[in-house]
């Protein structure tokens, strides 16, 4: 099973994304680890390029047949 992530902090012109499910896939790093390139759970064609590691938490996997991946 692929990692989730959350993003914890929305700025940086990634303030668009807050309305949105908050569950994504890493896809990429870059800079070392430093920053992340995420693709999102729900809807898969909404990629952020570039966000700081830091900003971003992995979320515990959910029990199985749950629906908390289309919650927002």
């Amino acid at each position: 099973m692929t990692s989730t992530y959350k993003i914890q902090v929305f700025d940086d012109g990634n303030q668009e994304y807050e309305q949105i499910s908050n569950i994504w896939h890493i896809t990429d790093t870059v800079q070392r680890g430093g920053k992340l390139i995420l693709r999102n759970v729900q809807d898969p064609s909404i990629v952020i390029n570039t966000i700081s590691a830091w900003k971003v938490l992995k979320i515990t996997p959910p029990p199985p047949n749950s629906d908390y991946f289309f919650q927002q």
